[in-house]
């Protein structure tokens, strides 16, 4: 089964670095994670990843009009096409030099790529299937003197306008038009260009500088004077000369120039039309001080009493900037964090002016109707969408601004919990895939995180010194447990009752073991000799067993309770990594540095197996490694394991690009999951890139890069050499690949990584593969349809088992009447409940039949409860899947019942109000005396008829009310309780 699970999603990395877009929707954001893209949907609050993995680091998006095409470019030069639709590569096409900017053309036939000083237009063919290349060079534009920033097309795609670092912006247009020059160079000064963007329904400019000045260039060309040049053979020409000699009665040429100097203009300019120097666009340079074409950008309304901030604003830079046509709005960030939206069609004036972080916002985005303005904090890995009107978040999502070194599931398997060296718990959907909790109590790095066997707390530790559980009802640290003498814990475990939390030290060499209902000190173990690096509990229910490592070459099996002395010490012939405790408690298996394997029986501590595992991690050799990748595979091994939830697998990873998986039984390896192909991290290459290195035998990769001075700001000079985050001695550092956590989810249908990348979850989707379960040819799903005609559900229902396709399933499921649920639920064969409980733990979760699915749930089980039973070890998984997504619509039908609760007594008590109101009308009317017989014709003066009329209309009001309550209120009472 391990070979149909696949990569599934992203989780832990919100934002890199890179362009941010909006879908054609509008309700959708993609936004560049490294070498992939995840998508949040704003709608419906999930995000996805798409399964899409490159070489290098996504730096610029650019999506098709039609909304089908997606273009990503990386920071190695390659340009990669991408179906939105079907989430696959398409195209992949190399470019020489760096990309800075890609961008489509309105009507969806060009695209224009900035790569280092040079923008080259392509014509797109978009899915033709009979063209081999999608890309056909239409035009290259003239070099600029230095790197390309930024880029732009006009509104009937006939004009490109880019920014370079030149201060410098160009106007090309993409066919030869009827006019003289056909570029035009605009001087903005001595500041690089950060936007350029073209006024709506016109060829007018906006550019802005780093510095933050908004120029605005108007054009006095109509877009319908602009014609293109008509190109004429030599043949037609010669022709045309010939009849115009003739016609003159001139036998040559030179001869009819001298008679005509002034009339053969046209003929001169068509023979060397490259070298007019005729002005394509007339456009005008805005006037010295006039406010509606320059404005400061990095002075924009900032008001704020603090002398320090308002001038390190004074001297902010521009980083990124948006510009949204219909709506004339104009975003322009800084690298302070702060942004501003502009109205260009009111004298640019300020709508907002706020700052959302501290760091240089790297990208910004506006949707469609311009209600969502997107954007990206790459410092941080922050993601943020505005939403103009309301003038709140729509999202705020961070991941971990550092590595992140533990993942563990929670016991459904509907959250996740991840620590970093950030010293920060986050607590992940698996859902939606979205952060809903940040934990900041720690102040060094997270060591050890797990979740209690209810899932209601989460505890971790910490080089700090501490180990704290927080609360996932009220969202707190509610209890710290800390050792005696100070030290500093390198690993967590948490018994099966959720009451015994173990923690081992670094430099103590013991482990330690408190209640957490007491929240005190209850057994100190001592008897390792080197730093402890892992323990775990037994999963055993009851079971105070528990299993260490350390760095001392040991194993030690501990009763926590009894005694407090080992109860079998095992030696190890190298040092102890991590130690796990297989789901029944019978085995436990140990990595050491020798890149073993070890497996062990709990009881008898007798050697059941050995996984020689140094060969599957793979080749790699680092940047500043001295020797071959091959013998640096001899000291690699495994860091971090873990069993499957059947405990029939287990799951290997560490100082690798990838992960194993072994048989526990055979101890043979049954797959290897690449987590990588990103070539920019340190140790991705399995060979020695002669590429990057120098004549003199240096490698390039290991030269740190100096920023130039338009990237120099006041407060963000040129950092020294070594600052970087990794070995303080060399002069650069790259991430290295790294697994540094493993997670099994209790359903078994999903596992994750935690590694570089993130957290990278792979899991089984039956809709991807066509698996089917002792399938003959009568078996279609045409024959499944002919089935439920007839009304024959048993058969329909065995027959879509078989074939195993979810989409027949669903159907046949939700067409079989519920009085028949019982009758084709009794004649059916154990072999088919398996896989129909199966069905039923995965449709659960996504349908919005629950009270359906829920049915057929519980009659399966009281059904067939006794057949499954032995069969429970191996339907673990689905039931762990039935609870989890019976927890999930408990949890939110909870919420809505409470909030109707609270509407049905206020209807309530409105109705209690009119019928009062009823009552005391109706006693007035009683206490008036009746008109006599000759005042019938008069007409009252102290009576209203409005009066009559509202009084008519509440008492029709309270019968209908008391006739609702009275006919509903058992029915209410049932739902809410």
């Amino acid at each position: 089964m391990y070979f149909q699970f696949k990569f599934s999603n992203l989780l832990g990395t919100i934002y890199r670095k890179g362009d941010i877009i909006f879908s054609k929707d509008g309700y959708s954001v993609y936004v560049p994670v490294g070498n992939k893209i995840t998508q949040y949907d704003l709608r419906n609050d999930r995000a996805s990843t798409l399964p899409v993995e490159v070489g290098g680091n996504f730096t610029s998006l650019a999506l098709s009009p039609n909304g089908l095409i997606l273009i990503g470019a990386t920071d190695l030069g390659h340009l990669h096409m991408i179906s939105v639709m079907r989430r696959r590569l398409l195209y992949t096409k190399a470019c020489r030099g760096h990309i800075r900017a890609v961008s489509f053309s309105p009507d969806g036939k060009y695209l224009a790529v900035a790569h280092s000083s040079t923008v080259h237009m392509y014509r797109c063919h978009g899915m033709e299937r009979q063209v081999f290349n999608p890309f056909e060079t239409e035009k290259v534009c003239p070099a600029a003197t230095s790197d390309v920033t930024c880029l732009s097309w006009s509104f009937d795609s006939r004009l490109l306008v880019f920014g370079s670092k030149d201060s410098v912006t160009r106007v090309v247009p993409v066919k030869l038009m009827d006019i003289g020059r056909q570029v035009v160079e605009l001087s903005s000064g001595s500041y690089p260009i950060r936007g350029v963007h073209f006024i709506n329904n016109s060829y007018g400019i906006y550019v802005i500088t780093k510095s933050g000045n908004i120029l605005r260039y108007k054009c006095n060309l109509n877009p319908d004077e602009l014609h293109e040049k008509v190109l004429k053979s030599r043949e037609d020409e010669r022709k045309r000369l010939k009849e115009m000699l003739q016609a003159e009665h001139c036998e040559d040429y030179e001869t009819w120039k001298k008679e005509h100097p002034v009339e053969n203009t046209w003929l001169d300019f068509h023979c060397d039309y490259r070298r007019s120097i005729v002005t394509l666009l007339h456009l005008e340079a805005p006037q010295a001080g006039s406010a509606p074409d320059t404005t400061s950008a990095a002075l924009l309304a900032l008001s704020n009493d603090d002398e320090n901030k308002t001038a390190r604003r004074a001297t902010a830079g521009v980083t990124a900037t948006c510009y949204h046509g219909l709506s004339k709005l104009l975003v322009v960030a800084c690298d302070t964090g702060d942004f501003a939206v502009m109205d260009t069609s009111d004298d640019c004036s300020v709508l907002h002016s706020l700052n959302v972080s501290s760091q240089v916002i790297s990208s910004v985005a506006l949707n469609l109707t311009a209600d969502w303005l997107a954007l990206g904090v790459a410092d941080a890995g922050q993601l943020l969408v505005w939403e103009l009107r309301s003038e709140t978040y729509k999202l705020k999502q961070q991941g971990h601004r550092k590595s992140m070194s533990v993942v563990a599931y929670s016991p459904d398997g509907s959250r996740l919990a991840s620590g970093g060296e950030d010293c920060m718990v986050k607590l992940w959907c698996t859902t939606s895939s979205f952060c809903f909790v940040t934990f900041s109590e720690h102040t060094a790095p997270i060591t050890g995180i797990a979740f209690t066997q209810s899932g209601a707390a989460v505890l971790s530790s910490s080089e700090d010194g501490t180990v704290r559980a927080f609360d996932l009802t009220r969202y707190r640290n509610f209890k710290t447990l800390t050792s005696p003498r100070a030290t500093q814990f390198t690993c967590l475990a948490v018994d099966s009752s959720g009451e015994l939390v173990a923690a081992g030290g670094k430099d103590s060499h013991q482990i330690y073991i408190w209640s957490l209902k007491l929240g005190s000190l209850l057994e100190v173990l001592s008897g390792h000799k080197g730093p402890v690096t892992s323990v775990c509990f037994s999963a055993v229910t009851g079971s105070s067993f528990l299993a260490s490592t350390a760095l001392d070459g040991s194993l030690k099996l501990w009763d926590s309770i009894n005694t407090s002395s080992a109860r079998e010490t095992i030696d190890l012939h190298s040092d102890g990594v991590c130690v796990q405790l297989r789901p029944d408690g019978e085995q436990v298996c140990v990595s050491t540095m020798d890149g073993q394997l070890n497996m062990f029986n709990t009881n008898t501590a007798a050697h059941e197996g050995c996984i020689e595992g140094r060969r599957d991690l793979g080749l790699a050799r680092k940047d500043h490694d001295k020797i071959t990748a091959e013998k640096t595979q001899l000291a690699k091994y495994f860091r971090v394991f873990c069993y499957s939830s059947d405990g029939l697998q287990l799951i290997a990873g560490g100082e690798s690009k990838f992960v194993c998986v072994y048989s526990a039984a055979q101890q043979l390896l049954l797959k290897k999951f690449r987590i990588t192909k990103n070539r920019t991290f340190d140790g991705a290459l399995g060979v020695y890139d002669r590429f990057s290195t120098a004549y003199n035998g240096i490698n390039l990769r290991t030269v740190e890069r100096r920023p130039d001075r338009s990237e120099v700001t006041a407060d963000r000079g040129i950092k020294l050499p070594g600052v970087a985050k990794g070995d303080k001695s060399l002069r650069a550092f790259r991430a290295e690949v790294l697994v540094t956590g493993l997670a099994f989810a209790p359903t078994g249908r999903s596992f994750v990584v935690c590694c570089t990348e993130g957290l990278l979850i792979y899991s089984q989707d039956t809709d991807w593969l066509f698996d089917p379960v002792s399938l003959d040819v009568d078996n279609t799903p045409t024959a499944v349809r002919r089935k439920l005609q007839r009304q024959e559900w048993g058969m329909a229902l065995m027959m879509a088992i078989k074939l195993n396709i979810s989409s027949i399933k669903q159907e046949v499921l939700e067409s079989i009447p519920v009085d028949a649920m019982n009758v084709v639920l009794t004649g059916l064969a154990p072999l088919y409940v398996e896989g129909l409980l199966l069905y039923l733990a995965q449709g659960l979760e996504s349908t919005r039949h629950v009270g359906l699915y829920a049915r057929w749930t519980r009659q399966v089980l009281y059904l067939h409860g006794r057949s499954l039973k032995p069969r429970a070890p191996q339907l673990m998984s689905a039931i762990n899947a039935l609870q989890r997504a019976l927890n999930y619509h408990h949890t939110s039908l909870s919420k809505l019942c409470a909030a109707n609760e609270y509407t049905l007594s206020y209807l309530r008590q409105q109705g209690a109000v009119l019928e009062h109101r009823s009552r005391q009308n109706a006693c007035k009317q009683e206490e008036k005396p009746p008109n006599s017989v000759s005042d019938e014709t008069e007409e009252p003066m102290d009576e209203d008829p409005s009066e009559e009329e509202g009084s008519e209309s509440l008492s029709e009001d309270d019968q209908l009310l008391s006739e609702f309550e009275s006919d509903s209120s058992s029915e209410i009472a049932e739902i809410v309780e």
